[in-house]
């Protein structure tokens, strides 16, 4: 039987390597590898900026679809700026992938302002009853949060009014009785922080939920 020397087998090893990578390569699926819709929350007329990066064929579609609107696209591309103005979903498609795979496309909505949201916070209490949470809003410069307004409090399967403190990303920390709101006229974007105090009577396990409607609008 003839040996193999150990440099012979280190070519072997190397050359089975090549083989194995080279096998990968020519059998890559295609797929939709990474999209974003850049900001998410905009004022009417605006634009956003969306990026793909797709294995394969590309389709880029919009709902509802702006005029001249382009479907198919590059494979590795972008479009600075989108004018919205509505709320629009876009969706890269890559149509030749296995749709079992669960990568075949991905979707993102652009929502245009005014509105009014319900926006919520995990919170966390310590020991003393104090409880926080941070909110980060992604939105385009242009877009204020006009009013904050019905402050509640959710713990399991408990909702109830409840006072809620909310820090701005810019400004000061104005406190929210039940069914009460208040006047702000900020900018949306950054990060918000929430906070309340429990009373005796209730329990900070499992965390509460604070709740605060938020009226959008813009300058």
């Amino acid at each position: 039987m003839r040996s193999i020397s150990l440099k012979g087998f280190s070519r072997l090893r190397r050359l089975s390597v090549l083989l194995s990578l080279s096998a990968l390569a020519c059998c890559a699926h295609d797929a939709v590898l990474a999209f974003h819709v850049e900001p998410p929350l905009l004022c009417p007329n605006q634009t956003v900026a969306i990026t793909w990066k797709v294995r394969g064929r590309a389709q880029l579609k919009a709902n509802p679809t702006p005029p001249g609107w382009k479907e198919d696209v590059p494979s590795d591309g972008g479009l600075p700026a989108v004018t919205v103005g509505q709320d629009t979903t876009f969706t890269i498609l890559a149509p030749d992938a296995n749709q079992a795979r669960g990568s075949s496309f991905a979707s993102q909505e652009a929502r245009v302002t005014a509105q009014t949201d319900n926006r919520a916070v995990q919170a966390m209490c310590d020991a003393s009853g104090t409880c926080s949470g941070t909110l980060t809003i992604d939105a385009d410069k242009s877009v204020r949060v006009k009013r904050m307004a019905n402050p509640t409090w959710r713990s399991g399967f408990k909702v109830a009014d409840h006072e809620v403190c909310v820090t701005p990303p810019s400004g000061s920390r104005t406190c929210l009785a039940p069914n009460t709101s208040a006047a702000l006229d900020l900018p949306a974007s950054g990060v918000w922080k929430f906070d309340m105090k429990l009373a005796q009577t209730e329990l900070g396990d499992p965390p509460p939920e604070l709740r605060v409607f938020f009226d959008f609008g813009c300058k």
